[in-house]
């Protein structure tokens, strides 16, 4: 009998809201993706979470790297993360090989940790991606925690006016901590390669009115922080894949992961270096 109840919104969204959680029945057995799963694990830890004290994981672009993947996830989960949002490229082509090698990893590295992924450029095929993984659009909403968070897909350098709006629900939310992801991230004067512009003003506009706690970008194999629009923006791409060089991007190419703590006192991100 199904009691963790979903809300599916236009465009493959998904959406976890904490009075849900609250009617406290067995959810089904046989989620069928990582995202379902991750759901239900999500309905049970987050209910012992302390509003005054709780952290999550973000990374980006691990793609075949395993090896450096299992690294990341073992010091991930050492920080016991109500959840970790891996922020797309789990794979090189996105085929069913690649995503079973990611979720055996997953498996034997973060069995009790809910992840969620945002889809990246390298998964290239979108109804397998649903099939094995999840959504393309999701929110995770908290009130408990007076938190929410929100993920689209902009893989395809265009962030949409339904994915942008989609955010919107989120920033402008009375939420306290309203956070938001997407894999690629958006054009500047700094931020100019491996970036996207369609759909880019609208989304800065809408930010610059309903400024996030954080958004979190990948794409970029570094680690990048920008906070000259008056909220951080934070680029996590080195979770795995190869490094980009500080001549192509101005960040640090370094194998990581962020970690994301939330206090009564401040939200902080930190750059946690993986060797």
């Amino acid at each position: 009998m199904q009691t963790l109840m979903l809300r599916c919104r236009p465009l493959l969204a998904c959406t976890l809201t904490w009075c849900m959680l609250m009617a406290a029945v067995a959810a089904p057995a046989d989620a069928s993706t990582l995202h379902e799963r991750s759901l239900e694990l999500l309905a049970h830890t987050a209910q012992k979470a302390d509003p005054a004290d709780f952290s999550f994981v973000v990374m980006g672009d691990s793609q075949e790297n395993i090896r450096m993947l299992r690294k990341v996830l073992r010091q991930s989960c050492a920080f016991k993360p109500l959840f970790i949002l891996h922020n797309g490229d789990v794979t090189d082509g996105g085929t069913r090989t690649e995503f079973t090698r990611f979720l055996t990893a997953l498996a034997q590295e973060a069995a009790n940790v809910p992840v969620f992924v945002v889809r990246g450029n390298h998964e290239r095929d979108p109804q397998l991606f649903r099939e094995m993984i999840g959504p393309q659009l999701f929110r995770l909403d908290l009130p408990h925690l007076n938190f929410v968070l929100a993920a689209v897909d902009n893989s395809q350098f265009d962030l949409s006016e339904p994915a942008r709006d989609f955010l919107k629900s989120a920033v402008a939310s009375s939420r306290r901590y309203r956070f938001i992801a997407m894999h690629i991230p958006p054009y500047s004067t700094t931020w100019n390669w491996f970036t996207f512009t369609s759909g880019m003003p609208e989304l800065l506009a809408m930010l610059s009115i309903h400024r996030p706690t954080t958004a979190f970008f990948s794409h970029v194999h570094q680690y990048a922080r920008d906070n000259s629009r008056g909220y951080p923006m934070v680029v996590t791409g080195g979770a795995g894949a190869s490094l980009h060089g500080r001549d192509k991007f101005p960040g640090e190419p370094v194998h990581h992961f962020v970690l994301v703590r939330v206090t009564k006192e401040a939200v902080t991100t930190r750059l946690v270096k993986v060797e």
